[in-house]
């Protein structure tokens, strides 16, 4: 018959490699390899239509092009963490309320942290790679957020004597300097002191617990996993001691300058109103005392006067609270704790577990080399490629198997070797024909056709040796033989696969090296292997390093907190949380149709870090209120951190988005599983928490002044 027409057609080309120590990479075979791509698609063909090179090189160049467009994508995320951190703290309209520079501030107190964790850690001997650069967006949402809790508490109101209720603190304070009582430095240091008494307990829990959780994830037999948790854990650590030190200086420059432009204010409207006395509330006139003695009792931080017309009461504009006070104080808490508030909190938290649940149940281990190329770029071709080849040449396929014996005495347990090979041939998925031609068959051939006997072992490794010196020199390379006798030996085989992603694969490497081991007889242990074998195993190493790991993390974290919190039932609950966000990442694998590897390992170990801030900051928050009741003191708590955590999470939250518009798997996989982890590690602090704390909230840390 004479072929007329071909749809399809496969040529393999194959080079001999000489591959460098450093690199471990050929670079004479990648510089044909790029000129047989360039050539092949360019050319011109008579016979074939637009052929689809596919080689390492081009493989490569793929992949790093697509890298290359994604770090754009980074870059952008960090600015827009950056101006994030100007904007959420200024304000055009009160520029005495404006701190825009002391976000930049904060910015800046993260990455000299982290330039200085990532030189000690690479003094100290650990190597960088690509994955540790992740730990930057973690300390600077981490970094981030302890700064603006920070922030927050500066302006909580003291239990001072002289504190006039009606007026804000920073009006209290600059008045006691205009008075001459105090300087601008001892005001500034002595509201520096009341913050770090106030947010210095709960940036310590958090970031104790984060870096713990960091340091505990190193224990896996995973470099690139441990490495970058060392890196992450050191990074958190620095990054607590440069926010107690270098950003609280920054913070009580800014204090000394809130208070300087506060107290020029004052002054100013008292100068106005000498000139007219109706323009000006006389607020700003009465000694501090009379303000002492006539507002003791006032606990309403708006000053309301009597309409005598109308009896209705009426709130002075100049001290109206801005909305996101108003709104985290009365608007979020009188929603979130009325009955269908708590009944869909509760209710979503089910559907989170469930889902969770399903997923980490229906997850598998696996990843596929074709998730690494992309459709763009100007080396798309190869994605194209890869995709014409699985459409046409996957399915029959078949791949190379080696079956590997130990030291053994085959003449002794030449029966076994029979017994061995025949139950391997006699899998469906091994071509019977590949085992035809194997040096045992070979030899046994070669001795009958001669008519030798052999009656010993010695005699045996003699014809053996003769054998592969003339007949059998192909097999030379596949029987070694020392002066103790075999010590090694390879048969060649072939499977089929047809399946693309490997599973069908996998399954029979398992099957086959249970088989094997059944047969194996007086030859010892027996070796099936394929070069895509290296990567199952490496899953299995995964999945016992990813587990290992989160458990270690998983008790740290709770015993960290016992410690830092000093209440098991807070402890229990915010360790609940975080294995509840842990969790629901391992299972965002399955919902997300990914599967648990490398990358999937990260996000989980993570996720310890990242999910107890959020709800340890607000169960800190809850101890330290001495109110009676568990609905006001979860109030209290959520009108004086929830800005600062809603602020730090939405500020790495916002920078992750960016990453979105990625193209790699990756950064994809960066995007879903962080996206994921912040997303529910806000909703547990800002919701569940609270709503739990007014359920079954431990007693308060104050309890003696109830």
């Amino acid at each position: 018959d004479t072929i007329t027409h071909v749809g399809a057609l496969y040529f393999a080309f194959y080079l001999k490699s000489s591959l460098n120590q450093k690199s471990r990479d050929d670079p004479h075979a990648r510089r044909l390899e790029s000129r047989f791509d360039k050539k092949l698609r360019r050319g011109r063909w008579q016979y074939f239509k637009n052929p689809k090179p596919l080689t390492r090189w081009g493989f490569g160049k793929n992949s790093s092009s697509a890298f290359d467009f994604d770090r754009a994508f980074i870059n952008a995320a960090i600015i827009a963490i950056i101006l994030y951190a100007f904007f959420a703290l200024y304000d055009g309209r009160r520029p005495d309320r404006s701190r825009g520079v002391l976000g930049l501030g904060a910015v800046l107190c993260v990455i000299l942290s982290t330039a200085a964790a990532f030189g000690l850690c690479i003094g100290f001997g650990l190597s960088f790679s690509p994955s540790t650069g992740i730990a930057i967006f973690l300390v600077l949402g981490i970094g981030l957020d302890d700064s603006f809790v920070i922030i927050s508490t500066v302006d909580d109101v003291l239990d001072e004597d002289w504190y006039d209720i009606s007026l804000s603190p920073l009006e209290n304070d600059a008045l006691r300097v205009i008075d001459a009582k105090e300087s601008i430095e001892d005001v500034a240091a002595r509201r520096i002191i009341h913050t770090l008494r106030l947010a210095g307990p709960s940036i310590t829990v958090t970031s104790i617990t984060d870096a713990a959780a960091f340091f505990a994830g190193s224990f896996g037999r995973i470099p690139d996993i441990s490495n970058f948790n060392k890196f992450a854990g050191t990074t958190v650590l620095v990054d607590f001691l440069a926010q107690l030190t270098f950003f609280v200086a920054l913070f009580t420059l800014d204090q000394r300058a809130r208070l300087g432009r506060k107290v020029k204010a004052i002054e100013s409207k008292r100068n106005e109103s000498t000139n007219c006395c109706c323009c000006l509330s006389e607020k700003y006139f009465s000694s501090s005392k009379c303000r002492s003695n006539d507002n003791k009792s006032m606990r309403e931080p708006v000053i309301a006067d009597e309409d005598a017309s109308s009896g209705e009461k009426k709130k002075d504009s100049i001290h109206e609270p801005p909305f996101e006070v108003t709104f985290w104080s009365q608007i979020y808490p009188r929603y979130l704790f009325s009955v269908p508030g708590k009944i869909f909190v509760l209710g979503t938290l089910a559907v989170i577990i469930a889902l969770a649940a399903v997923g980490c149940a229906q997850a598998e281990i696996n990843i596929d080399n074709d998730w690494t190329i992309v459709d763009f770029g100007p080396y798309r071709y190869v994605y194209n490629g890869r995709r014409y080849q699985d459409d046409h040449f996957s399915t029959g396929s078949t791949t190379w198997v080696g079956l590997y014996t130990k030291r053994a005495d085959y003449y002794a347990h030449r029966d076994d070797m029979r017994n061995l090979i025949d139950s391997y041939a006699n899998q469906h998925f091994v071509e019977t024909n590949s085992l035809e031609t194997n040096w045992f068959d070979a030899h046994q051939a070669w001795l009958d056709d001669k008519n030798h006997t052999v009656s010993s072992s010695e005699e045996y490794i003699e014809s053996l040796q003769l054998y592969l010196a003339s007949d059998g020199l192909t097999y030379s390379e596949k029987v070694l033989i020392d002066d103790d006798g075999i010590y090694a030996t390879e048969i060649d085989s072939q499977w089929e696969y047809k399946d693309p992603k490997g599973s069908t694969l996998k399954r029979r490497m398992r099957k086959s090296r249970a088989k094997v081991r059944r047969n194996s007889g007086g030859l010892g242990t027996i070796i099936v292997y394929n070069d895509a074998f290296v990567w199952y195993e490496s899953f299995q190493v995964i999945a016992r390093t990813t587990i290992f790991a989160l458990l270690v993390a998983s008790i740290v974290v709770f015993i960290v907190l016992i410690l830092l919190i000093g209440d098991l039932v807070a402890s229990i609950m915010v360790s609940s949380l975080v294995a509840l966000v842990c969790a629901s990442t391992l299972g965002a694998a399955y919902w997300y149709n990914d599967a648990i590897n490398y990358i999937t390992s990260f996000m989980i170990i993570i996720a310890v870090g990242l999910s107890a801030d959020a709800p340890a900051h607000m169960m800190k928050a809850f101890l330290d209120q001495r109110h009676p009741t568990r609905h006001e003191r979860a109030v209290k708590a959520i009108a004086t951190l929830a800005p600062a955590v809603f602020r730090g999470g939405v500020s790495t939250m916002l920078g992750i988005a960016i990453t979105g518009a990625c193209i790699t798997y990756v950064f994809q996989s960066f995007f879903r599983y962080l996206m994921t982890i912040l997303v529910l590690a806000l909703w547990n602090g800002l919701a569940v928490m609270p709503v739990l704390c007014t359920l079954i909230g431990p007693m308060p840390t104050h309890r003696l002044h109830l």
